[in-house]
């Protein structure tokens, strides 16, 4: 299961035509539809919808929409309008050229804080590791049980001074906390 809507470099996209508040089926620029991740092999994803000759700023269109994309068959995309709290507008305008671009918005900020993040840790020390030297430090996500790997795990040496090590010699989230003891450190 994909956590992330899929990203792309300079992803700027001309629309074609102009468009009413209602419409999900918008065609791009002939070959723009390239440019864009397939929403059926990579997942569907957020594009910004603006007005660029009047707003060569995106955040200064009053009439600035996101869209889900949720469908992509050569140069026409399938939307759902009105996202991330913005409204479906008119895109009718005459002479003026309305774009999409695909780039971060709160809603990829948000799956990154609470999908790759966590904000809260369980933290546990050193349960009954025998050697009163050796300390092992414990984090995961809180409700994390100790037998997933889902641990970041640090052994703490003060034998030969504090010296402090990661379980497989990283700070990734990928250990089992009943394993501690048995892991590898450097």
């Amino acid at each position: 299961m994909r956590i992330l809507d899929p990203v792309i470099n300079f992803g700027n996209m001309e629309v074609s035509t102009t468009y009413d508040a209602s419409a999900t089926s918008v065609i791009l620029a002939t070959g723009e539809g390239a440019i864009l991740p397939d929403p059926s092999v990579d997942g569907e994803f957020n594009l910004v919808w603006f007005d660029a000759t009047n707003y060569p700023q995106v955040y200064d269109d009053p009439n600035v929409e996101i869209v889900r994309v949720t469908a992509l068959s050569g140069d026409t995309i399938t939307v759902t309008r009105a996202q991330e709290s913005t409204l479906a507008t008119t895109k009718n305008t005459g002479g003026v050229t309305y774009r999409m671009i695909l780039a971060p918005t709160k809603k990829t900020i948000d799956d990154i804080n609470t999908e790759l993040m966590p904000q809260y840790y369980e933290t546990r020390i050193n349960e009954d590791s025998g050697n009163i030297d050796i300390s092992y430090v414990g984090k995961s996500a809180t409700g994390s049980i100790t037998s997933t790997a889902t641990w970041q795990i640090q052994r703490i040496d003060e034998s030969t001074g504090l010296i402090q090590e990661w379980a497989d010699g990283d700070s990734n989230f990928d250990n089992i906390w009943d394993n501690r003891e048995a892991l590898t450190y450097s």
